[in-house]
């Protein structure tokens, strides 16, 4: 039962995916780029099990966190004197 739910949050957050990437067609050009980092953040994420989540939008949210994190130390690590 536990990997049922499991799987479904991997299944809803690969629609939240596709459903933001639909959705950057409406942005602003200058925009779309950014939406389009932020469908592949959380698709970096889609076969991450998160057992404690029960929100497919929160797991979503949690790998794009995950991610601006990442990207953050990376450019600090990168260039210590620039932050």
């Amino acid at each position: 039962m536990k990997d049922e739910r499991i799987d479904h949050i991997q299944e809803s957050m690969q629609q939240t995916e596709e459903r933001w990437l639909r959705v950057r067609r409406a942005l602003k050009r200058e925009d779309q780029v950014h939406a389009d980092r932020l469908a592949a953040m959380i698709h970096a994420h889609a076969e991450d099990r998160f057992p404690s989540i029960n929100d497919p939008l929160e797991a979503a949210m949690l790998a794009v966190f995950i991610e601006m994190q990442k990207q953050r130390e990376n450019r600090r690590f990168a260039a210590p004197d620039q932050e």
